[in-house]
């Protein structure tokens, strides 16, 4: 029986990892998540679960992003903030209705501190 030759694969030059993790890292990187700030308020809190749903409808429905932007009627910088979180740019009001449009479920819990503490504990 013949030996399976193994691939040995090599990492990228240290220069190229140095590279991508400087272009990743940089504040003005348009394709990362920003997520909820430290401390965030209660609409904070609210967008950032909206733009979570929606995200998730785009991707259980394998849905391009110019179908997402057809599907809620807003233009691609809109859509593109809303996929990646970046609720510090985004309406409620306009959030909302989006949500409205893609006829997904969704609800609204106000937790208690009480209640997150249990939750935690569990």
């Amino acid at each position: 029986m013949e030996r399976e030759k193994r691939v040995i694969k090599s990492h990228p030059p240290r220069e190229v990892i140095d590279r991508i993790r400087r272009e990743l890292s940089a504040p003005d990187y348009p394709y990362k998540s920003i997520g909820l700030p430290e401390n965030p308020t209660a609409e904070e809190k609210f967008k950032y679960e909206i733009c979570q749903t929606i995200a998730r409808y785009k991707r259980e429905n394998d849905l391009t992003e110019e179908e997402l932007e057809n599907k809620i009627g807003a233009n691609s910088q809109y859509t593109h903030y809303i996929l990646y979180g970046w609720i510090q740019q985004l309406d409620l009001r306009q959030l909302l209705s989006y949500l409205e449009k893609i006829s997904w479920p969704w609800q609204i819990r106000i937790i208690t501190e009480v209640e997150r503490r249990k939750a935690i504990n569990v």
